[in-house]
């Protein structure tokens, strides 16, 4: 998933090869916010939807608003109705999925709810989710969405990495690292978009304030140096090597990474999906073997001297990108669209539904359905 925090008017052809790269590369879904640059970042993503209007039904745009105000919270009907309708305008169109940037627990949930879904019948946003919610906050208003009989959120957005953060990001954040969230994530196997993801280039070797103060600690080296000794089995960046151990979680998770350049995506990508899965698959990347691999890399302890045995197995290098299989027949995806648990499908634009057990019908990992058609992320 392509985040766009540093997309802007400023450089409209720099962010328009990015976004032309991501999707001939076969990405899909696109990442911003109202806060981003205060509001720039729509506005260029909504310029290059424009432009590119071709592209709009194959797309699902993710956004964010409710984000506070120095120390004033922004969670109430009114200002969420406000940065969601300054979103829609600035990209031109509705919103398919669309996060509440931060919770006030002090605005009871039901008046969210309530919000969210006279937004949704209003054909503004067709699915609405959470960041840095609270596990109990969103079983909350969850609960009492089904009690009334209207949508609940469908997806939350934690921070999730490698790297284990020293403390947070920005205030009142979360992080899927912690146990709590983790366990709850792999209990309701609720779909986690997971924000800096690749831990601010802190794999890549960028070492600033920033990442050091959040970042940088014995067991953050410890889980860089495991990775790149697998990025060097593997013929592969570190990075690449940490992104594959967030996507590789018990639960269905979509990682959002930003990139400047073409060189910067395609790097993160790690080059067409689509062939990288079929080789990797063609020199016997095995799930089991992938998973003993992203268990390794990310162990606790600070000091590990076993390797698993699957680094020695010949893996294929682009045996770090999760596979993808996509459904032979439309007809497999059905047109209520669904979230399927256990085979991370998210179905898009239409509407996003809890997922249940019977939506097991499309048999794809980490793919998003566009209408009927289910394909790559």
């Amino acid at each position: 998933m392509l985040g766009t925090l540093v997309l802007s008017t400023a450089e409209p052809e720099a962010g328009a090869d990015v976004l032309d790269e991501y999707v001939r590369l076969g990405g899909n879904v696109i990442d911003t916010a109202r806060v981003y640059s205060d509001g720039d970042a729509e506005r260029a993503l909504g310029d290059w939807l424009e432009r590119r209007r071709e592209l709009r039904d194959r797309l699902v745009v993710v956004s964010k608003g409710a984000h506070p105000d120095g120390d004033r919270k922004r969670v109430t009907p009114a200002e969420i109705t406000a940065d969601l309708r300054e979103s829609v305008e600035l990209l031109r169109g509705p919103i398919d999925l669309y996060l509440l940037h931060r919770d006030d627990p002090a605005v009871p949930a039901a008046a969210i709810v309530d919000c969210l879904n006279e937004q949704r019948d209003a054909g503004l946003v067709r699915a609405f989710g959470t960041s840095n919610w609270t596990t109990e906050r969103i079983d909350a208003a969850n609960a009492y969405a089904a009690a009334a009989g209207l949508e609940g959120f469908c997806i939350s957005s934690q921070h999730l990495s490698l790297a284990r953060q020293n403390e947070e990001h920005w205030p009142d954040t979360r992080s899927a690292n912690d146990a709590a969230i983790h366990d709850w994530h792999v209990r309701t196997q609720t779909p986690l978009l997971a924000w800096s993801a690749q831990a601010r280039g802190y794999f890549a070797g960028r070492d600033d304030t920033e990442v050091r103060r959040v970042y940088d600690s014995p067991e953050s080296r410890e889980r860089r140096r495991r990775a790149e000794h697998v990025g060097r089995r593997l013929g592969r960046p570190a990075a690449q090597v940490a992104l594959a151990w967030v996507l590789h979680q018990p639960y269905p998770v979509y990682a959002a990474f930003g990139a400047r350049t073409v060189d910067q995506l395609r790097e993160a990508m790690g080059g067409a999906r689509g062939r990288a899965g079929r080789a990797g698959r063609a020199h016997g990347v095995t799930a089991p073997r992938m998973k003993s691999m992203m268990s390794w890399v990310g162990a606790p302890g600070v000091k590990t001297s076993a390797t698993p045995s699957s680094l020695s197995c010949g893996m294929s290098c682009d045996g770090i990108v999760p596979p993808t299989v996509t459904t032979t027949s439309p007809a497999s995806c059905s047109r209520s669209s669904s979230t399927t648990r256990g085979t991370s499908v998210m179905c898009a634009p239409e509407r996003m539904l809890r997922p249940t057990a019977s939506a097991s019908s499309c048999s794809t990992v980490s793919t998003i359905c566009s209408g009927v058609w289910c394909r790559p992320v």
